[in-house]
């Protein structure tokens, strides 16, 4: 017995440490990719200290948020378009798993998105989708984890907390703006939400469920900029 059990455990000791030094090695990797990182805005608040020093207007090429009006909206966009096409965009199968898609008039449910399970002549996990961009992918395997991935309750949570993330986002945007940059900061929420609406409305019309999430994604993101720009022209003032 001693001879299966000790050499297991020294398999074990030797795996751990090399575990360890692999962490080490990613440690010391993301540090340096930190350092690289935060080294262009030091030079930013630099030159912002010297031209407040100077009396100068902070804003730069970016001013009015610096874009955090489109990633606000883009995370919005995509966790509300998530969530829509969860609840109503969606027939689970009978293990919970969801379909989005939609039923036309006459027909059966038409999936754009569906992670199923082995069943007749399919034995593997695969991926379901008889319309939208991802139909080129039905019935490819998929590992078998990935089943999990696709439950409604699973799709359902990540878009809450999604549009919680980019409610987050925003609620920072405007609060950390300077006075001279507000109306730009507003400007980029308001567009991100909206943008978000139409591009989900849009994108339903499409495709629905896929479609409605790339769509509120893609226009959530693309609104925060247009927002973003037509705030600060409109109700900051002029450098």
């Amino acid at each position: 017995m001693s001879e299966n059990i000790f050499p297991a455990t020294q398999r074990l000791v030797d795996a751990l440490r090399q575990a360890q030094k692999v962490t080490l090695q990613i440690s010391q990797v993301l540090q340096a990719a930190e350092e690289d990182a935060a080294e262009p805005f030091q030079g930013a608040v630099e030159r912002g200290v010297t031209a407040q020093r100077e009396g100068l207007p902070q804003g730069g090429a970016s001013a009015g948020g610096g874009g955090l009006g489109a990633v606000g909206g883009a995370f919005t966009g995509f966790g509300g378009g998530l969530w829509f096409a969860t609840v109503f965009q969606n027939k689970p199968d009978f293990v919970g798993n969801a379909r989005l898609g939609f039923k036309p008039s006459a027909g059966r449910w038409q999936r754009s998105f569906h992670l199923d399970r082995p069943h007749g002549k399919v034995t593997y996990p695969h991926f379901n989708a008889e319309i939208g961009p991802l139909k080129a992918l039905n019935h490819q395997r998929m590992p078998t984890w990935m089943q999990k991935i696709g439950r409604t309750s699973v799709l359902k949570g990540v878009g809450k907390a999604t549009i919680v993330l980019g409610l987050a986002v925003d609620a920072y945007t405007i609060a950390a703006a300077a006075p001279d940059q507000r109306g730009g900061a507003i400007g980029g929420v308001a567009g991100g939400w909206g943008g978000a609406l139409g591009g989900a409305a849009i994108g339903s019309a499409i495709c629905p469920g896929v479609g409605t999430v790339i769509g509120g994604l893609v226009g959530g993101f693309a609104g925060g900029l247009a927002g973003e720009w037509a705030g600060h022209r409109l109700f900051d003032p002029a450098p």
